[in-house]
């Protein structure tokens, strides 16, 4: 019989897969610390633990995945909003195919949040605040955050089990010093635009096009002087800033440029371009669950509706996506 595990809202996907093999008897932990006994980023179910987490819904696994920092949107505003589901789709293959994403990130903990979490839920586990760069410190207990020294994978799960029974490893440090945690400033390609809610996923303020509309936008923005005029002004305005390289032609607007000038006609709210918005880009909803197809959506928008994606020569269009399967 199958123990089906409960997580906390703000648990990692590394302390719940340890935890649930730990509940489980099974000693096999999916690889989740490097050579170096820090939580690797490249994760993959083996298919001796893989069954333990079929129950669970997509939803709790990009919960998961979100707390260790494994799920990340797409930051192409004409890339693919359910880019991140390929993330848990290699977590359950079983056919060799790891998730590509480098690094790992020091096992770090407040043993004073695990000896809470003992006492209320009987069981301890590593929180999502840990796994942020730039911060050793718990605003909870008002204390710098533990350090795990570097010891060898054999060696280090054993190391977690100690920490969730609210013990110090030997070795174990503190830094004495509070950092502050740097908020990344998304780059310059990624739309941020309030007034539209692009995701049922909890991450509104961001929105998506496909290329068929940044083509027309790019035509629109190319053949109306007034809005024309409007870009050179900008082009120059972001030159000036030294986030543009030297302008030649507004035919040889790259990507992220069209997607900058998107943004700042958003932001002016340009009548021009809010009509040509309003009579030509259409929502469409892309669904991306594995386990419950439609429990995991994003919106894209799209040049006039889908009756012309028949027409469309794009082979990489997200409408076009077959449905994932774990």
């Amino acid at each position: 019989m199958l123990l089906r595990t409960a997580y906390q809202p703000d648990e990692t996907l590394h302390s719940f897969i340890f935890r649930v093999c730990m509940v489980n008897g099974v000693e096999q932990y999916a690889d989740l610390t490097d050579n170096k006994g820090h939580w690797r980023f490249n994760l993959k179910l083996s298919e001796q633990i893989r069954q333990y987490f079929m129950s669970y819904s997509d939803r709790d696994i990009l919960t998961l995945g979100q707390n260790s920092g494994l799920i990340r949107k797409n930051t192409n505003t004409f890339g693919n909003p359910l880019e991140y589901m390929l993330v848990i789709k290699k977590l359950y293959s079983i056919k060799g195919d790891y998730n590509n994403i480098s690094g790992s990130h020091p096992v770090n903990f407040c043993i004073d949040c695990i000896r809470d979490s003992l006492r209320v839920n009987g069981y301890g586990f590593f929180k999502a605040a840990w796994m942020r760069k730039w911060t050793n410190f718990c605003d909870i207990h008002n204390k710098p955050l533990t350090f795990c020294p570097a010891i060898p994978a054999r060696y280090s799960h054993e190391v977690i089990k100690q920490i969730l029974r609210g013990e110090y490893p030997q070795g174990s440090f503190s830094e004495l010093y509070r950092s502050q945690i740097l908020e990344e400033t998304p780059p310059l390609n990624y739309v941020m635009i309030n007034e539209v809610n692009s995701s049922e996923y909890k991450k509104a303020d961001y929105i998506h096009l496909a290329i068929c509309l940044k083509n027309a936008i790019r035509n629109f923005i190319n053949h109306t002087s007034k809005c024309s005029l409007h870009i050179f002004y900008l082009l120059d305005f972001y030159r000036e800033r030294g986030k543009w390289r030297p302008y030649r032609n507004i035919y040889n607007i790259e990507e992220y440029e069209v997607a900058v000038m998107i943004k700042a006609l958003f932001n002016e709210r340009n009548r021009l371009f809010l009509d040509f918005w309003h009579e030509n880009a259409k929502a469409t909803t892309l669904y991306g669950g594995i386990f419950e197809y439609k429990e995991v959506s994003e919106t894209l928008y799209i040049y006039k509706g889908t009756d012309k994606c028949g027409t469309c020569s794009s082979l990489n269009c997200p409408v076009k996506a077959p449905k994932s399967e774990p």
